[in-house]
């Protein structure tokens, strides 16, 4: 039974981002870019240590066009050293739209990843576009700024609603949702420069004046073991645990999860999310073709984390979350509303334990159905546990686990 960390995936999918700001003036070029360029250095902390690095060096082409280097290191818990490089390239005149942007990705276990895709593919943004930090370092305290896109992390920038909480001599403090729904803040300097930027409670990425050194973290993938043999989890249809422990605050209600809160933790009683047998066979013919696709496009490898799906699709190479990500891509294709899911998933008896898992959920016939790409599900089991959709509370949730006990209360097969 395979199962990916989850964690990683956040942070490279949806956290990790590259800080541009961008001048006012859409006429002319940001200081930082004049004569021999600029360089920035930051931090990355998970749940207050060190995790990574982010490097990003501006400065002109010998074209004197307008150019960004970011590189990013990041320890993952359990596997190893992520690097993820990438550079944008503009034209060398106003507005200075974006020609090329460039990736490359080493996974921990060695799998490399070349990216290279136009600007005009990304929608032909300018340099201006990549940021509205400078307006919000300018706006009223109390105003909202909608923007801020404060990086290109994913594969289009993520954009932000800012509400400007305060401001004084040392710069401006916002609060924002991103387009994603990650709770997120930011620390400006007073020239509109980002100096702390933090999604949820458990990841930050601050300025520093040098680079830290990475230590490599030994520890194991997550694994919450329990007292308890499930049996064949693609027969269980319902499942009740207790979560005590700071992770007990930080499940949500949701789809085929439910939440009671009792005087020793937390139950969490899950059931199977629309079993197939409530769909029509038509459907489950198309789903299944779907899930079978995906299969024979991708072979299981463990945080191969290619940047994007056109990577996917060339590499062939993924985990749970990739599996996930391509079936979605494949759902809303043929006119599905499709949503990926992460959650605890049950790991077999022989690990006796739940570990982090990827899957999805389709909206067939007015209700949602659970199906799990990797495990070939459709109709997938109940012994899940889903994580709430914010991807702040995601980070905030699996960090706590780490200091938590799951216990299983009762379980009740199918039929």
């Amino acid at each position: 039974m395979s199962i990916a960390i989850a964690l990683p995936r956040l942070l490279l999918v949806n956290l990790i981002v590259v800080l541009i700001t961008a001048c006012s003036d859409h006429s002319s070029l940001p200081e930082d870019f004049a004569g021999t360029g600029s360089q920035r250095l930051f931090v990355i902390e998970i749940d207050g240590e060190v995790a990574g690095r982010i490097e990003e060096r501006r400065g002109l082409t010998a074209a004197a066009a307008p150019r960004m280097d970011t590189r990013v290191e990041i320890v993952l818990p359990g596997s190893g050293l992520m690097l993820r490089e990438e550079r944008l390239q503009f034209a060398p005149a106003a507005p200075y739209e974006l020609l090329q942007r460039t990736r490359f990705t080493r996974t921990p276990t060695g799998i490399e990843h070349h990216e290279a895709t136009d600007g005009k593919a990304l929608g032909a943004p300018t340099l201006h576009d990549f940021d509205g930090m400078r307006r919000l370092a300018e706006a009223p305290v109390g105003s909202q700024v909608h923007s801020g896109n404060f990086g290109l992390g994913s594969e289009r920038p993520m954009a932000t609603a800012w509400q400007v909480e305060s401001r004084d001599n040392e710069g401006t403090h916002a609060r924002g949702r991103r387009d994603d729904g990650a709770e997120v803040a930011v620390w400006l300097g007073p020239n509109g420069s980002p100096r702390h930027y933090r999604i949820g409670t458990g990841f930050a990425v601050r300025q520093v004046d040098v680079a830290p050194e990475l230590t490599m973290e030994q520890a194991g993938p997550l694994l919450m073991k329990v007292d308890a043999a499930l049996g064949d989890p693609e027969r269980i249809e319902r499942l009740r645990v207790r979560v005590s422990g700071p992770a007990a605050d930080l499940f949500q209600d949701g789809p085929g999860l439910e939440l009671h809160r009792t005087d020793e933790g937390v139950e969490l009683q899950g059931r199977r999310l629309g079993p197939a047998s409530a769909v029509s066979e038509e459907e489950q013919r198309l789903l299944a073709a779907m899930v079978t696709e995906v299969q024979h496009q991708l072979r299981y490898h463990p945080g191969a984390a290619p940047p994007s799906i056109d990577a996917l699709l060339a590499d062939g190479r993924g985990d749970c979350y990739e599996f996930a990500a391509l079936f979605a891509a494949l759902a809303r294709r043929a006119g599905y509303e499709v949503r990926l899911v992460t959650g605890l998933a049950w790991a077999g008896d022989e690990r006796q334990g739940f570990a982090p898992h990827a899957w999805n959920e389709v909206r067939v016939g007015g209700s949602w159905l659970s199906v799990d790409p990797t495990w070939g599900q459709v109709g997938a089991d109940a012994a899940r546990l889903r994580f709430p959709d914010d991807p702040s509370a995601q980070l905030d949730l699996q960090l706590a686990l780490k200091r938590s006990r799951i216990e299983v209360l009762a379980v009740e097969p199918a039929g």
